[in-house]
């Protein structure tokens, strides 16, 4: 959809209408968990955690999405969803990086999920009438 009917449209105004659809839906989670009625904001450790989220939030999914909106528009679809497997590689890396240990269960995990992102990939080749590569 990017490449075909939004090739004209900035990756920015891509990426801040897909936040806008999502935000609806998040707001209303939060407002009926109660949480924006409570009173921990006084603590420090709350404060703390809801600042890295958002930096988080911003830093990271913000833009990720508007990188790879923008690796779609001047490349293939199909090179951009090679990112798709980089992902948990680059997230283990990360992981390690800062100290978090890495098992076997986290590799299976991570076959896991590799095979199933090759798995969505290969059905998409299939139904187009292409060959699986």
């Amino acid at each position: 959809m990017i490449k075909s009917k939004l090739q004209d449209v900035s990756v920015r105004a891509m990426s801040v209408g897909s936040f806008m659809v999502i935000a609806i839906p998040a707001l209303v989670i939060l407002i009926c968990t109660g949480f924006l009625d409570s009173n921990n904001f006084t603590q420090p450790k709350l404060v703390d955690s809801l600042i890295y989220v958002a930096i988080l939030g911003v830093v990271g999914t913000g833009v990720t999405i508007i990188v790879f909106n923008r690796l779609i528009q001047i490349t293939s679809p199909v090179f951009s969803t090679s990112v798709t497997y980089l992902a948990p590689v680059v997230g283990i890396l990360w992981g390690v990086l800062d100290g978090e240990k890495f098992g076997v269960f986290h590799l299976g995990a991570t076959v896991v999920i590799l095979f199933g992102v090759y798995g969505v990939n290969s059905n998409r080749r299939n139904k187009k009438g292409n060959p699986p590569t």
